[in-house]
C-alpha cells in the first residue's frame, strides 16, 4: 500500500484490462442511452399517443442523478461488485420495461429505472478506477472513459449512414464537433 495515495498497487495483467474495458463499455452504453432516445422521441410520442414526452429524457437523468450520491456508501457496505452488478441489472430491467412499454407512463417508469441503474454504473466506474489505479495515473484512466465513447461515435460516423449518426449526434457534437464530414453537414443543418 502506498502511504501517499492510499491505494494498493494492482498488477496490470489481462484481468485489470478486462475490468477497464468493461467499465468503458458500461459508460458508453449509459451515454448512448441518455442521448439516443431524443432522436426517436417524435416516433415514440406518436406511437404511444402521449403528451408527457419531456419526461422521457428527464426521468432517465433524474433517476441517474438521484442514485449517484448513495452509491459510495452502498459500495462500502455491500462491496463494489454487488453494487455495480445491481446497477447493470437495474439498467437492463429498465431497458426491458422501455421496450415493452404500451403507454407514456410505462415508458417514463422504465426510463427512471434505467437511470437508476446508469447512476450506479457511473458512480461505481469512478470508485473502481480509484481502487485500481494510483492517484497520479487516475486522471489518465478517467480520460479513457469519454475517449472510448468518442471513438465509437467516430467509427459509427465513418461506417454508417447519416441517420445512425443523428442517433448519437448530441454526444458527438459535445465531444468532437468536427469529427467527420457528416458531423459538419449535421451542424449546418441544425443551424
Amino acid at each position: 500500500m502506498d502511504s501517499k495515495t492510499g491505494t494498493t498497487a494492482v498488477p496490470r495483467d489481462w484481468k485489470f484490462w478486462c475490468i477497464i474495458v468493461s467499465l468503458a463499455i458500461g459508460t458508453l452504453v449509459t451515454a448512448i442511452e441518455l442521448t439516443s432516445v431524443g432522436t426517436a422521441l417524435p416516433v415514440i410520442v406518436q406511437d404511444l399517443k402521449g403528451d408527457k414526452f419531456v419526461w422521457v429524457g428527464s426521468a432517465y437523468t433524474l433517476g441517474q442523478t438521484a442514485l449517484i450520491p448513495f452509491c459510495g456508501g452502498l459500495a462500502q457496505i455491500f462491496g463494489r461488485r454487488l453494487v455495480i452488478l445491481s446497477g447493470i441489472a437495474l439498467f437492463c430491467v429498465g431497458s426491458a420495461v422501455c421496450g415493452a412499454a404500451t403507454s407514456m407512463n410505462f415508458l417514463i417508469g422504465g426510463r427512471t429505472v434505467q437511470g437508476l441503474g446508469a447512476g450506479a454504473m457511473i458512480a461505481l466506474t469512478q470508485i473502481i478506477i480509484a481502487d485500481l489505479v494510483p492517484l497520479k495515473e487516475r486522471g489518465s484512466f478517467n480520460g479513457i472513459m469519454p475517449l472510448w465513447e468518442v471513438k465509437a461515435i467516430r467509427l459509427i460516423a465513418r461506417k454508417q449512414s447519416t441517420q445512425l449518426l443523428q442517433a448519437v449526434y448530441p454526444t458527438a457534437r459535445s465531444s468532437l464537433p468536427n469529427c467527420s464530414k457528416q458531423s459538419s453537414q449535421l451542424q449546418r443543418q441544425s443551424g
